[in-house]
């Protein structure tokens, strides 16, 4: 069942989990009973809506009269509730019940702030004080707001309070796995200023929660973050609950191709091995630890590529929108890590050839690079050397002249974060002469490759690793591909033009042209530090630029702030852009380049054409582009003058 189809079709549900929910308790008020009791008998009003909203009988000053009110948890917290039903509620509160207000008005603003939100947005919201029942959660709830610990005061058994908290909404994940539903939102607040991002993060990989459906905001940030938040949740959904469905099919077929390969080797003989090394292997010099290595690994993506249930899933995700690349997510080392793990190699059987004889067998696709000192700690990133010569010419020993070809290569440092690994890996799936490599040391280095440059090399000095570093095997697939290429440039005839296309952007700038020139102190920018936009080539040099549901927000936060100081030729058309952002979920921008060089940008509006609503392109002539340093059209310019709005996005490169 489609998720979009089943939201719409049900209320959305918030369960809200906050022991500040339990006050005031009795103890609370019983502290303001002096205070309590002077201001109703100067109150009667007061005093008589105590009587028949409460069932208390007999004076104020009476040992017993607020009894019926304490007795009952339920009555305290009903009395918070209705405070501002209280005739004269500002002198009840200023003068009946300021210590209750003083110490519960702080606990209970955020939570407040948090249902102001939601009712807004037309939630209906479900509280609990404690960490409920499962069976009384309602399972269609979409957001489960929480509070990080469920006590008023920092316990001495806190870790204890919050593994509570974890199983807890580890049930709940667990129902929700099996739900047509998928997963709710899970939002983590906390007002303590010593819990982290770290200790937030912790949570939730204790939950077993994917990012997407997890945020941690402090209470102090309620009124800023949560809404957006929500926002960008509910126009993800459908591609999330897509991709975790991916994920989970992934596992599954992951841990049933393991167990297949495990029942094969199994069931592998002895004399299997001995043939296969025996009449083969020998006479080619390759070990058989490696070769079995690469044949499992070939099975393994045989077996994976044949599970129906993760094709399925895969050819579910969405086509064209990218909602979940776009804006509030985070990136996160896991794909930069498998990059890595899947581009080098320092095989055990390398190694112990090295350990055994002091020097390497050098292999096609074997990585060098220039040492600084003689211990090789310090390397020069000026020379990373890429074997090219085929392994079976070295093993063999047809290569007569002692030499090896390599390509030579520069690295730049990349530094461990999860944006900047994230940046390399990008341009690894684009630049096919970039490889993202990691030293001993875990330092990062993305690898250009110079495929023009080509150099031979003593094979002794390699092997013996004279003046050089062993760095590792790279995968065969980004060899070839270095070495194809490289042959490709030696033997071409004129110089090829590849055109380069950055395909996401980061930073985002809102600037403003008027009659005389642009108008400087209007300009606007911002920067998330992730993805903000994506940009998609289109037929007749033409491209698409997606936006986060992110920035699109903010170019209509800022188009109102703008409104009233925009030159009066832009006034109207900003009003209109403002309204065409808001009224498509999917608006985007698309870009081509006129006669003059400048980039014009156009969008889909929508049209009625024989009694039916059609979308067509309209290129806008009062909003242009810049892309920055992404080489997508040819010698881009920015025109000096002309009455416009420009929107500017940073390549992240």
């Amino acid at each position: 069942m489609d998720i979009e189809v089943v939201a719409e079709a049900v209320p959305r549900k918030a369960v809200l989990i906050d022991d500040a929910y339990l006050r005031p308790s009795p103890e609370d008020v019983r502290k303001s009973l002096p205070s309590l009791r002077s201001f109703l008998r100067k109150a009667p009003e007061a005093k008589a809506w105590f009587d028949a909203t409460f069932g208390l009988s007999g004076g104020a000053t009476d040992r017993g009269y607020f009894d019926p009110l304490l007795a009952d948890p339920q009555r305290t917290i009903e009395l918070w509730g209705r405070r501002a039903e209280c005739p004269e509620s500002q002198r009840f509160l200023e003068e009946g019940i300021a210590d209750v207000v003083a110490d519960v008005g702080p606990l209970r603003l955020p939570l407040e702030q948090i249902e102001t939100t939601l009712i807004a947005q037309n939630w209906e919201l479900v509280r609990f004080g404690a960490l409920p029942a499962l069976d009384i959660v309602p399972a269609d709830a979409s957001l489960v707001v929480i509070d990080y610990v469920l006590t008023s005061e920092t316990p001495e058994d806190m870790a204890a309070k919050v593994d509570e908290s974890t199983q807890f909404l580890q049930s709940l994940v667990q129902r929700g796995l099996t739900s047509e539903r998928g997963l709710p939102l899970i939002v983590l607040v906390s007002s303590r200023p010593g819990v982290a991002k770290g200790d937030a993060e912790a949570f939730r990989k204790a939950v077993g929660l994917h990012g997407g459906y997890f945020h941690f905001i402090r209470k102090m940030n309620v009124l800023q973050e949560l809404g957006q938040r929500i926002d960008g949740f509910t126009a993800e959904v459908a591609e999330l609950e897509s991709y975790r469905r991916v994920h989970l099919a992934l596992k599954d077929a992951l841990q049933t191709a393991c167990e297949a390969l495990k029942a094969d080797i199994d069931s592998m003989e002895l004399q299997d091995l001995a043939a296969l090394h025996v009449g083969h292997l020998i006479h080619e010099g390759e070990p058989l630890s490696d070769y079995v290595g690469w044949m499992l690994g070939q099975a393994l993506t045989v077996k994976l590529q044949e599970s129906v249930t993760l094709a399925g899933a895969s050819g579910k995700l969405p086509p064209e929108n990218h909602r979940v690349l776009l804006g509030h997510l985070e990136p996160t080392q896991g794909i930069p890590k498998l990059f890595t793990e899947a581009s080098t190699v320092r095989t055990a059987s390398g190694q112990h050839h090295k350990q055994t004889t002091g020097s390497r067998e050098l292999r096609f696709g074997d990585i060098f690079v220039g040492k600084l000192t003689r211990r090789g700690k310090k390397v020069d990133l000026t020379q990373f050397r890429l074997v090219l010569s085929q392994t079976c010419d070295l093993l063999q020993k047809k290569i007569t002249n002692g030499q090896v070809l390599c390509a030579e290569g520069v690295g730049t440092e990349v530094p461990n974060t999860e944006v900047e690994l994230m940046r390399a890996t990008l341009r690894q799936l684009d630049d096919k002469g970039s490889t993202l490599i990691r030293l001993e040391d875990g330092a990062y280095y993305q690898v250009r490759w110079n495929e023009v440059n080509l150099i031979t090399i003593e094979q002794t000095k390699l092997k013996k690793e004279q003046g050089f570093r062993y760095v590792g095997r790279l995968n065969e697939i980004y060899a070839l591909e270095v070495q194809h290429n490289a042959l490709n440039k030696l033997g071409r005839i004129g110089v090829p033009v590849k055109p380069g296309y950055s395909l996401v952007f980061g930073a985002v700038r809102l600037r403003v042209w008027g009659p005389k020139g642009e108008l400087a102190a209007l300009a606007k920018s911002r920067d998330t530090k992730t993805v903000t936009a994506v940009l998609r080539p289109l037929p007749k040099k033409q491209v698409a630029i997606l936006l986060s549901s992110d920035i699109k927000q903010w170019l209509v936060e800022q188009l109102d702030q703008l409104q009233e100081l925009l030159p009066m030729e832009l006034t109207g058309f900003s009003a209109e852009l403002k309204a065409l952002i808001k009224s498509d979920n999917d608006f985007r921008l698309y870009c081509r380049q006129v006669g003059s060089g400048a980039l014009e940008l156009g969008v889909n509006k929508e049209k009625e054409e024989k009694g039916q609503k059609v979308k067509s392109l309209e290129w806008l002539k009062k909003l242009w582009a810049d892309l920055g340093s992404a080489a997508v059209f040819a010698n881009p310019t920015v025109p000096a003058q002309g009455i416009r709005l420009q929107i500017e996005f940073d390549p992240i490169s």
